[in-house]
């Protein structure tokens, strides 16, 4: 799969990133621009930025799509590279 980083365009927000098709942005204040990569590219390897072309129109949860992509930071984070970012909690829940 090949995932395109385009230029992060969404201001209007506490938004550390986001990820469309197969393209990601990355906030360029985010405060883990490492674990947020991750965290993006996740949600395009894991098919939730496709998920409407789904032919029985089902769609996953928000929240679920989330924790899974939010899993997948962590664990290349903290067990493969050990990078910053393994203690600060995330809000994965929060609205908006």
């Amino acid at each position: 799969m090949y995932i395109t980083e385009g230029k992060f365009d969404l201001y209007d927000d506490n938004c550390q990133g986001y990820a469309s098709g197969t393209s990601i942005a990355i906030n360029p204040l985010a405060q883990h621009p490492h674990k947020t990569r991750f965290h993006e590219i996740a949600h395009v390897v894991l098919g939730h930025t496709t998920e409407h072309t789904m032919t029985d129109s089902e769609q996953t949860p928000r929240v679920i799509r989330e924790v899974e992509a939010e899993s997948v930071a962590f664990i290349l984070l903290c067990t493969l590279l050990d990078l910053t970012g393994k203690t600060n909690r995330v809000d994965i829940f929060s609205t908006g």
